[in-house]
């Protein structure tokens, strides 16, 4: 099951996340994530998951 994070972050950096996931970074029939961006490449807001 996944449940859907609704905490945002406008500046990711200042508060600590340092990867983000698209979804070209979601392989088809593959539900463990192995690609993600880096958040100091540019990226403007996120929304936050905490790792599991």
């Amino acid at each position: 099951m996944v449940r859907l994070s609704k905490e945002r972050s406008k500046d990711p950096e200042a508060d600590g996340i340092d990867r983000y996931i698209r979804l070209e970074h979601i392989d088809p029939d593959d539900l463990k994530i192995r690609r993600w961006g880096l958040v100091c490449e540019g990226i403007t807001c996120c929304t936050a998951s905490p790792p599991r």
